[in-house]
């Protein structure tokens, strides 16, 4: 505000721009304040990914909508032999590894979160079954070439993967079981592998 010292109407300017900057100060305050509420709500606390909530909000918006996409359901291999092992706080630091190593292999336009335990899902992008392996691939194998250090060891985990594209007529229970039963494929073949069937049908 331009004015001569002692202007009354100076004063009242920058009597009433006060005010203003300290009402929008206030809102701010409150809008940032919701947004790291909302955060809170939509992420996991240890990971830092999206929780269950958010990928089951995702997943009913995406069907909702008849929107291409795809869905990778992991699960970390021989996971209660770390925590047996090593203690529960070794086994956070895997989750945290795994979930950091996931997220980086996803593009802006995936969404990968912790689904529960030591299960997490990637909700992603790419419909063609050729994609989608290699996609589901890459991140088998960078977990299984990660490394996190215990006591000045070297500790490795592995992951197992069941990949499935969406179809007409799928719901999140049916598309979430569909991933589930080809995981225990590849679980009981083994681990450190992804299993798909890309023509595999809802039972």
């Amino acid at each position: 505000s331009l004015g001569t010292t002692g202007d009354p109407d100076l004063f009242r300017a920058l009597q009433s721009l006060s005010t203003n900057a300290n009402r929008i100060g206030k809102r701010l305050a409150v809008i940032r304040s919701m947004a790291a509420s909302e955060m809170k709500a939509a992420t996991d606390a240890l990971t830092g990914l999206a929780n269950r909530r958010t990928l089951d909000l995702r997943l009913a918006a995406l069907i909702e909508d008849r929107a291409p996409f795809s869905l990778v359901l992991i699960d970390i291999d021989h996971f209660k032999q770390v925590n047996d092992a090593h203690g529960h706080e070794t086994g956070d630091r895997v989750l945290q590894m795994v979930a950091q190593t996931l997220a980086h292999n996803c593009r802006s336009h995936d969404l990968v979160g912790r689904w529960g335990g030591e299960e997490f899902l990637i909700i992603a992008s790419p419909t063609d079954a050729a994609d989608l392996m290699r996609f589901a691939e890459r991140s088998r194998a960078l977990v299984a070439a990660s490394t996190l250090d215990v006591d000045g060891q070297q500790l490795r985990v592995t992951i197992s993967a069941g990949a499935v594209v969406a179809q007409p007529g799928d719901d999140p229970h049916s598309l979430v079981s569909r991933a589930d039963a080809l995981l225990y494929e590849s679980k009981t073949a083994g681990r450190n592998r992804v299993t798909m069937r890309p023509g595999m049908l809802q039972a």
